[in-house]
């Protein structure tokens, strides 16, 4: 019974309790529409996520830096966005005790390149046009060349008391993770159509 149903049936009951029953039956549909809504955000309450960032500027990342106690480690694409920040931090705020590890694509894996410059640009489709092949090529050849770019400049850094540990995934992924000291996650969801700079972050 729908609830326009239920609220002409309590009109026709002849009660004191009438009216407030009909108000309570408005306010909680009302209020089930708005869980409804907000579904997404409870569920983040109630999974131990303390914080929701509908956008993570790149200088943000300095903040993820400096909790580094003990171990860092990323997963994502390239690591280019954040090779500045990261640098800075590490030649100048890291404790010589820190377990560094970065899991990057492959540049070599043209397959999960071209997944990503596909979700990237949310083209999907099995027939492009010679104007949207080359704009997935341009793409995917960017995505390599910033992974490429991303090694070079690690090889410059002073290997101190720990060298940073890098290896390579060949996952299509579609989220980037910082994890920190074994107990902190921050994760950004990459959107299909838009940059990874734009990313949601819990």
């Amino acid at each position: 019974m729908t609830v326009a149903g239920v609220l002409s049936l309590l009109a026709l009951w002849e009660s004191s309790y009438r009216t407030p029953i009909m108000a309570a039956c408005v306010v909680l549909t009302l209020l089930f529409f708005v869980l409804e809504i907000h579904r997404d955000r409870l569920s983040i309450l109630f999974a131990g996520i303390s914080a929701f960032h509908r956008s993570f500027p790149q200088e943000k990342n300095a903040d993820v830096f400096r909790q580094v106690e003990t171990e860092y480690c990323y997963l994502g694409i390239g690591f280019t966005t954040v090779m500045n920040i990261f640098r800075a931090w590490y030649e100048t705020e890291r404790k010589g005790n820190v377990r560094i590890r970065l899991l990057l694509t492959d540049p070599d894996c043209t397959e999960a390149l071209e997944f990503q410059a596909r979700y990237e640009h949310g083209m999907f489709k099995p027939d492009l046009s010679p104007e949207e092949r080359k704009l997935l090529d341009d793409t995917a050849r960017r995505g390599r060349d910033s992974i490429v770019l991303a090694l070079d400049l690690l090889a410059t850094l002073p290997s101190l008391s720990s060298a940073v540990e890098v290896r390579f995934h060949r996952e299509k992924i579609r989220k980037w993770v910082h994890f920190i000291n074994g107990n902190l996650l921050y994760v950004g969801v990459l959107r299909s159509g838009e940059s990874g700079l734009n990313s949601p972050v819990m």
